[in-house]
């Protein structure tokens, strides 16, 4: 089972109650950005069952929180029983104005670095296709289509005594027609 909690209510559970917080992100994720005092603990390595040091209750957040609500059943595996998610996660709880520990002095995370580069690949792709080649639309991914059609006619014979099938394809559909052998 899982419960979604708001990051006020997370921060009462934690003052109140002794929750800990569990960071699931990725160790370039948390040296980054983080909740003070919340432990880090990648879902790439979760072990079950999850040392708990003392605390009742564990909290769980990611980024946005997709990653943890899509991960919940395992979450709930390694807190052995309930899974207690942050709805929202750090995105939520900095939205709430509770504090974060930030040093920008660390590289942005790997995937946001890739998502980058591949958009910078398509824009690239994109705008030198345009203005110079259109061989230059293969950096993005894209095909231009050429005004000509190619055309294809293909005769299909599966067995000495099947039909003869004649398929035609001329780029914008295919027709097919089939003869008695």
């Amino acid at each position: 089972m899982t419960t979604h909690h708001d990051p006020q209510e997370a921060l009462r559970l934690i003052n109140e109650e002794g929750a800990l917080l569990i960071d699931v992100r990725e160790p370039d994720e948390h040296a980054r950005e983080r909740i003070p005092n919340a432990k880090l603990v990648p879902l790439s390595r979760l072990t079950v069952p999850l040392d708990r040091h003392e605390a009742q209750l564990l909290i769980f957040h990611c980024r946005s929180g997709s990653r943890t609500g899509a991960a919940a059943e395992k979450l709930a595996v390694a807190a052995g029983g309930d899974a207690h998610i942050l709805r929202g996660g750090l995105n939520a709880w900095k939205a709430a104005g509770l504090p974060v520990l930030k040093d920008t002095r660390r590289p942005i995370e790997i995937m946001r670095q890739v998502q980058i580069a591949a958009g910078s690949l398509v824009i690239l792709g994109v705008g030198l296709g345009a203005l110079l080649h259109p061989g230059f639309y293969a950096l993005s991914g894209f095909r231009r289509r050429r005004s000509g059609h190619r055309r294809e006619h293909r005769h299909l014979r599966y067995g000495p005594n099947s039909r003869v099938c004649s398929v035609e394809s001329n780029g914008s559909g295919v027709t097919g027609s089939v003869a008695e052998p």
